[in-house]
């Protein structure tokens, strides 16, 4: 038998923003941050803090007040569906899990109809969530048609810095201040997206700064309302030991967190840590089922790993042919490893006539 190519297996990656166009993200519109308004408008902030008054006075108790909030937008809003702020809010509860179950699925139907009444940060949210997949099928398409409308027609910030970061392929060399302040003010305001774009700009390609620390931090608080960008990516720097101890196992848990909300990446790099045998019993067939569902997804990374495992015989018969029609699916998506197996197949006669 001809001895098949040692090829490494792709390497984990961190999460949508350091991934190009296949990254992933999510919520929308959001307030025109470059007039200096609040990512929050008054008004929102003002009903916030009315309810919180009401619900826990003198009380500290979270979880109850998460739930009498959620009670209280919910009634509002089958009262008077053009309450567009409450309907926003009640939209970022069963995105959250807050006062209620983990909901993107019903998070996004409420972002569809603020997006139709021209809600900004509804928009901008709904884009980030086709571009995750989550609560709703991927769709670049739409997430573009969105980001764009709210960068010509609404001057949005946030809008113009995601499509000339992600798909204008575009490099910051210097991070404008006025935009990392904007980040921050909407960070504070708790708006979870802002929270993952905070951390990616503590990055040091991004201009300011670099601070695993901070980064870490910023991604923690989007992580634990159920942000699964962040949750990867917090994932990701454990893995690597970037402002935490390294620690494989705690990478993993952060990691499952995210795939089982049916994030690609996470789910790829679970593959990856099975595969390699990083913090669980090195188990081939355990990859595999976890890059299944990554490339069924149509990530590339997974896609890539099952025509390498089919090619070496990794928890499967080896089997060139389906190893080249696995490789075929990543290269059509540009991948660069599987492009250059393909040619290493036909130069070689592996699972093809030998061209």
């Amino acid at each position: 038998m001809k001895k098949y190519p040692t090829y490494f297996i792709v390497v984990l990656s961190l999460s949508l923003f350091h991934m190009g166009t296949t990254l992933a993200a999510s919520k929308e519109g959001m307030p025109n941050i470059e007039e200096g308004q609040p990512i929050i408008s008054s008004t929102t902030r003002a009903v916030t803090y009315q309810l919180e008054e009401v619900v826990h006075p003198g009380s500290h108790n979270i979880e109850e007040q998460n739930q009498l909030m959620f009670d209280i937008y919910k009634e509002r809003v089958e009262s008077n569906r053009e309450d567009l702020e409450t309907l926003y809010l009640l939209g970022l509860c069963y995105e959250n899990g807050r006062g209620t179950h983990l909901n993107p699925a019903e998070a996004v139907k409420h972002y569809k109809e603020l997006a139709k009444k021209g809600h900004q940060d509804a928009k901008f949210t709904l884009a980030m969530h086709y571009y995750v997949g989550g609560g709703c099928k991927k769709n670049v398409s739409v997430t573009l048609s969105l980001l764009t409308s709210l960068s010509k027609k609404d001057n949005h910030t946030m809008a113009k810095w995601f499509l000339d970061k992600n798909f204008n392929f575009r490099k910051y060399e210097v991070l404008n201040e006025e935009v990392f302040k904007a980040f921050q003010v909407a960070a504070e305001q708790n708006n979870t997206w802002a929270q993952v774009f905070l951390g990616e700009l503590y990055c040091k390609e991004q201009g300011v700064d670099s601070s695993y620390e901070k980064e870490r931090e910023a991604y923690e608080l989007a992580a634990n309302q159920g942000n699964v960008i962040a949750q990867s990516n917090i994932g990701y720097l454990c893995s690597m030991g970037h402002g935490v101890e390294k620690d494989y196992e705690k990478a993993l848990e952060w990691y499952y967190k995210a795939a089982n909300q049916g994030y690609a990446q996470a789910q790829s790099n679970i593959g990856y840590f099975y595969g390699m045998g990083y913090g669980v019993e090195q188990d081939y067939e355990k990859a595999l089922e976890w890059y299944h569902k990554a490339a069924d997804q149509g990530n590339a990374l997974a896609q890539y790993n099952i025509g390498y495992f089919y090619g070496k015989g990794y928890g499967v018969e080896q089997d060139y042919e389906k190893a080249l029609e696995w490789y075929h699916k990543a290269a059509d998506q540009g991948n660069a490893l599987a492009q250059y197996n393909i040619g290493y197949f036909y130069g070689k006669g592996y699972g093809v006539e030998k061209d």
